[in-house]
């Protein structure tokens, strides 16, 4: 198992404790699977292998965990292109 997999491993560990935190609390949103990520994921974006993992696997609908402050947004890959413009214009 070389660091590459470790890595996907811990990830998909944390975010099976992340359904198990939305649902327990009721949380907005879903976490769902892409079937088809190479059309699916914006072709001007980076990829690594831990990306693909997330989207492939874990694609974040409409999620937002409230802080309490300022809520926590995890972009879906259908929005990861607009994401990237509101965040370039800062």
């Amino acid at each position: 198992m070389d660091a590459s997999d470790t890595i996907v491993n811990e990830i998909e560990k944390a975010l099976k404790q992340l359904i198990v935190i939305c649902n327990k609390y009721s949380l907005s949103g879903s976490l769902s699977t892409v079937n088809d990520l190479d059309n699916a994921f914006p072709s001007n974006l980076p990829r690594s292998t831990e990306v693909e993992f997330l989207y492939k696997n874990y694609n974040p609908e409409k999620l937002k965990i409230e802080t309490g402050f300022t809520p926590i947004k995890i972009h879906s890959v259908s929005e990861l292109s607009k994401a990237k413009m509101v965040m370039s214009a800062y």
